[in-house]
């Protein structure tokens, strides 16, 4: 069965560090959020998803991009459309530990000079982080 997936990323940027997410037993990392509902707005869904995953509230600054990917994942083919917000929490540092509600999944800052060090997914989103933010 094809599956297209409508999906919303907010970009979190403190002290030279991006705030990124993986699933426990995971060896890729993508930004926090989720899943847009159907009749959801993308900002409405990114501030219900951040309360869900990282127990706080986001504070959308500004739309930056949408990303549009397909891909194969155990011969299931996906379609996948992403929006991209930047956001700021003032409850989130790098000095606090993160306030996580799901337990499948792990928080990082990441330093922004070691993004290449890692597998980050989708591709084309990290690229743009790259060359807007490096």
């Amino acid at each position: 069965m094809d599956v297209i997936e409508v999906i919303v990323r907010g970009l979190l940027i403190k002290a030279n560090h991006l705030l990124v997410c993986q699933n426990k037993g995971k060896d890729y990392y993508y930004l926090p959020g989720g899943h847009v509902k159907f009749f959801e707005k993308t900002e409405a869904a990114l501030m219900r998803e951040w309360q869900e995953e990282l127990a706080c509230a986001c504070n959308i600054e500004k739309f930056l991009k949408h990303f549009e990917d397909r891909f194969v994942v155990d011969g299931k083919r996906y379609h996948e459309y992403t929006f991209l917000y930047q956001v700021n929490c003032d409850v989130l540092d790098l000095q606090r530990p993160f306030p996580q509600k799901e337990a499948h999944l792990n928080f990082y800052w990441i330093p922004l000079n070691k993004l290449s060090d890692l597998k980050l997914y989708p591709d084309n989103l990290f690229d743009y982080i790259r060359s807007y933010f490096l």
